[in-house]
């Protein structure tokens, strides 16, 4: 009885192996076929603001929402500074 289920399990963990190993190669195959079909996209022209007053950054941010043709990104960053300087 444990022999039996000794080779069950020792067989399901080949199966397992042969599976990933099938999985990745076919996974790997398909990325390298849309790897090299990529599209480059042309270069766009952006502008980075610092704004310190969130009054003007909220009626930029409107502003550029209203006019962006297709998406707007945001970047955030938290700048700390000395104020002994």
């Amino acid at each position: 009885m444990a022999l039996t289920i000794f080779f069950s399990i020792l067989f399901l963990l080949i199966l397992f192996v042969i599976l990933v190993v099938l999985d990745f190669r076919g996974g790997r195959s398909k990325h390298q076929a849309q790897a090299t079909n990529a599209v480059i996209t042309p270069k766009r022209n952006g502008k980075a603001e610092l704004i310190d007053d969130g009054q003007v950054f909220f009626n930029t941010l409107f502003r550029d929402i209203e006019t962006a043709h297709d998406h707007v990104h945001l970047s955030f960053f938290y700048l700390e500074g000395r104020s002994d300087r």
